[in-house]
């Protein structure tokens, strides 16, 4: 805030900073401190206490990114909001079809306005261009959502649909025979419980930039592995004998929990295997803002293949 107080200053408007006082996490009308002021609260999971007891007749509560909310914050904030000045302001992209902001746009009293950046006179049309690209095209979620101002398709919070993770794996050819393709394992180990499986994906793979004529295509070949009743010694016997039956093939192991077992017992049994975390978050800045962490964006790389 202090950098908007020094903008203020040197604009035609600097006899404001003469009435405020502007602080990193607070503003306030100087000689009505406790009456007139802005500030802000951080609303942490399972600390839904930043705001309660807070009741003023003119009172306005912001809240940003109001998707991901948990509801028992709006509780407590509901509780604040009990005089005919009171007003609440929740702003967010419909990543969820479930919780408070979702029920806001589709039942209640409340006004509910959507912005769709194609209408925007501040957006480029190279800038929706490079959105339609990189998220796989104008009717993907991701696109409707980030753009269009819609909501999920799904209650989860993931961008992909069903239709969406079924056709990536309908047969496809993406990568020629003659192409200098390379071949994946991909496992992920489970604990064998209800409908939990351990599951190993075959695939060929070309290609190492997100765009243009060397980006990354994968094409899925087969799932030779997909069960819930192999213990770990077993599964990682199975997979050092299918990476033996391909040729030039990498195993990759999301390597938490107990698939960090099962990398161990294949190192031992003189197998290489590389350990690869997929819930971590993305590295690159670009991909932090649009993925909760790799597993979705490997999955939305996979839904938009060609």
């Amino acid at each position: 805030m202090q950098d908007k107080r020094i903008a203020i200053a040197n604009g035609p408007h600097a006899w404001l900073n003469d009435f405020f006082t502007i602080t990193k996490t607070r503003v306030h009308v100087n000689g009505f401190a406790e009456q007139w002021f802005i500030t802000q609260i951080a609303m942490k999971k399972g600390e839904a206490i930043g705001v309660a007891g807070k009741h003023r007749y003119w009172q306005l509560i912001i809240i940003d990114e109001a998707a991901g909310v948990p509801d028992d914050h709006f509780n407590v904030i509901d509780g604040t909001q009990t005089q005919g000045g009171n007003r609440t302001l929740m702003a967010s992209q419909g990543a969820r079809n479930a919780g408070r902001f979702y029920d806001s746009h589709h039942s209640g009293s409340w006004h509910a306005l959507r912005f769709n950046s194609e209408l925007s006179p501040f957006v480029t049309t190279q800038w929706l261009c490079e959105r339609e690209s990189e998220s796989g095209g104008r009717h993907s979620v991701e696109y409707q959502i980030r753009v269009l101002g819609l909501f999920a398709q799904s209650s989860s919070n993931v961008l992909l649909t069903r239709t969406d993770i079924e056709a990536v794996f309908q047969p496809r050819k993406i990568i020629g025979d003659d192409e200098p393709f390379g071949l994946v394992v991909l496992s992920d180990v489970a604990l064998g419980e209800y409908r939990d499986d351990s599951v190993a994906i075959v695939a060929k793979v070309i290609g190492d930039t997100d765009h243009g004529p060397d980006a990354r295509r994968v094409e899925f070949i087969e799932i030779p592995i997909c069960a819930n009743d192999k213990n770990e010694i077993d599964l990682a016997g199975d997979l050092v004998n299918l990476v033996g039956r391909l040729s030039n093939a990498t195993l990759y192991v999301d390597a938490g929990g107990m698939d960090a077992t099962v990398c161990k017992l294949i190192e031992r049994s003189g197998g290489t295997v590389t350990r690869v975390n997929c819930g971590a978050p993305c590295f690159k800045n670009e991909y932090k803002a649009r993925f909760y962490n790799l597993r979705e964006k490997i999955i939305d790389q996979g839904s938009r293949l060609p």
